[in-house]
């Protein structure tokens, strides 16, 4: 634990459930939930290789995400999540990624951080975004779900936006949650070992 900066928490049951509900596949294959690891590692990494928007690279946030030294576990989530071959066919507004972003059922890890606490997020969108858009999804966001993030942390959702958007998307969006509903997914893995 002491040896590592930062941990992004993906189950593979999730993947699965995600691979089977939200993709359609009947028998999701490894190739499937590499795919999504990829998508999300991918936006989660893009400002190490991309220009992005409001300078902010993984670097930064992690000084915002990792509040406490022990607690740098992280979920992440993944928007919009459609099958390879409707990728192109879906035009989605930013509202909406949004709004499916932060759903529960597009988190690689199952759990409902909507009944637990948030010390910070941070979200990067990926494509044709407006940061007018995103501010306001954002304050939105925040306003509308305060009871749920910590007091003590006044800024707790950070964002950027890179221009280049995922191969087959128009746009997409991550976010990496520093909540205290890891502890979910971690409690089912210790029960199970």
């Amino acid at each position: 634990i002491e040896d590592v900066d930062q941990v992004f928490f993906l189950d593979n049951e999730t993947l699965y459930s995600i691979c089977r509900r939200s993709l359609k596949s009947k028998e999701p294959a490894y190739s499937d939930l590499n795919r999504l690891t990829a998508q999300v590692m991918s936006s989660v990494t893009c400002s190490f290789r991309f220009p992005v928007k409001l300078n902010s690279d993984l670097r930064r946030l992690s000084t915002n995400l990792v509040i406490f030294p022990r607690l740098h576990f992280f979920l992440v989530g993944h928007s919009p999540l459609s099958s390879s071959g409707t990728d192109g066919y879906s035009a989605l507004t930013t509202n909406e990624i949004t709004q499916q972003l932060f759903d529960p059922k597009n988190l690689m890890a199952s759990c409902d951080p909507r009944q637990e606490r948030h010390f910070s997020d941070s979200v990067v969108y990926r494509g044709n975004t407006s940061l007018n858009e995103i501010d306001t999804e954002m304050s939105r966001f925040k306003h509308n779900n305060q009871e749920n993030f910590v007091q003590w942390i006044p800024d707790s959702i950070k964002y950027s936006s890179c221009h280049l958007p995922l191969k087959g998307k128009n746009m997409s969006a991550t976010i990496i949650v520093n909540s205290t509903a890891i502890k979910q997914p971690m409690m089912r893995i210790l029960d199970q070992f």
